[in-house]
């Protein structure tokens, strides 16, 4: 006779192993996901790619279908908006074609191929106010050295008079400043170079090297004209030097009519009468 005993089940004992298996099983639904979702987006990307190549050979409905597809497996870029844009366009379906533009523009605001294409599509129909306000914005959202930047700025000046305008003003005013900066740089240059001079002079005419020093503060002078400064080193220098000169003469007659060449001396000393300076100097800095 078959006896039926119970089973007593700890399920305290079993809670860790439990969860275990449910963190296993959270762990596997999720990588399953992500694998789901980048096999999605490579293939609605593979999509576009395929109505991009048949939308550049002509086939317009190809490329459609090819674009369904993306946008069916979630495929919402400006990108693909907007290729959707243009095959509508070329169809001649305008709505819709204006409808996908926008949509582009919507999703991502620097995405600049919509703009340009809302420019030349109302610029196409006549609507030259809606295609200048597209050109504008392909044009200020533009970086330096985008080509596109430099044909809507052509477009602009065909298309808006006042734009044109205000863009040789614009220049004008940029040009003037350039040139006033580059002024201000290049005398603040020749200050520094005058003021090398200068110094270097000083040095010169400290070591009693006046001739040398006299020809680094001309040169400036040369830079700096009328230079009160300047002119006050040269002519401090000069007397320096005249001083210098009658000192050394004085010397050398006084040796000879030490030695006896009295005629010499005199010579010597008339000489030195001709070379004293007519007026003092100023010599205090």
């Amino acid at each position: 006779m078959f006896m039926y005993y119970p089973i007593h089940v700890d399920i305290k004992g079993l809670r860790p192993l439990l969860v275990l298996i449910l963190i296993l099983v959270v762990s596997l639904f999720a990588f399953q996901s992500e694998v789901f979702a980048d096999t999605f987006d490579n293939t609605a990307e593979e999509y576009r790619l395929k109505g991009y190549a048949e939308q550049k050979k002509g086939n317009l409905h190809e490329a459609l279908t090819y674009y369904s597809k993306a946008m069916s497996l979630g495929l919402k870029s400006a990108v693909i908006y907007n290729d959707i844009g243009v095959v509508y366009e070329e169809m001649g379906v305008d709505l819709r074609a204006l409808e996908f533009y926008k949509k582009a523009i919507n999703v991502d605001k620097q995405y600049l191929a919509p703009y340009t294409n809302l420019a030349y599509f109302y610029k196409d129909r006549n609507d030259e106010k809606q295609s200048i306000k597209f050109f504008l914005k392909r044009f200020q959202l533009a970086p330096d050295g985008d080509p596109w930047k430099e044909k809507a700025r052509a477009e602009l000046y065909e298309l808006d008079p006042k734009f044109k305008r205000d863009a040789v003003r614009h220049e004008v005013r940029k040009l003037n400043h350039e040139i006033a900066v580059k002024a201000q740089q290049e005398f603040e240059l020749q200050i520094i170079r005058a003021n090398n001079h200068y110094l270097q002079g000083q040095k010169l005419v400290a070591g009693k090297q006046w001739q040398a020093g006299i020809e680094e503060f001309g040169k400036a002078l040369a830079i700096t004209p009328e230079n009160p400064k300047i002119l006050k080193a040269i002519k401090r220098a000069k007397y320096n030097q005249q001083i210098d000169d009658i000192k050394k003469r004085t010397e050398d007659a006084i040796k000879q009519l030490e030695s006896g060449e009295v005629k010499s001396a005199k010579q010597k000393f008339q000489q030195i009468l001709t070379i004293i300076p007519s007026e003092p100097v100023q010599l205090s800095k």
